[in-house]
């Protein structure tokens, strides 16, 4: 059964790096940020997924 590593920011910088570092058989990633071009290639590059999300957004549901 593979993990899953959700990466916010994973395109560019220390989260690029934590995406490729983990991308392995073990691991699925998911890059998730506010723009995806980037995201998408990277997602691609290792066999993972990606997402667009606002995670600046802060909802009090409770």
């Amino acid at each position: 059964m593979a993990r899953v590593a959700q990466i916010t920011g994973g395109a560019s910088g220390v989260d690029l790096a934590v995406c490729v570092s983990l991308a392995a058989p073990v691991w699925q990633i998911a890059v998730v940020d506010e723009t995806l071009t980037r995201e998408q290639h990277i997602a691609i590059e290792l066999n993972g997924t990606y997402a667009l999300v606002n995670v600046t957004v802060c909802e009090n549901t409770g």
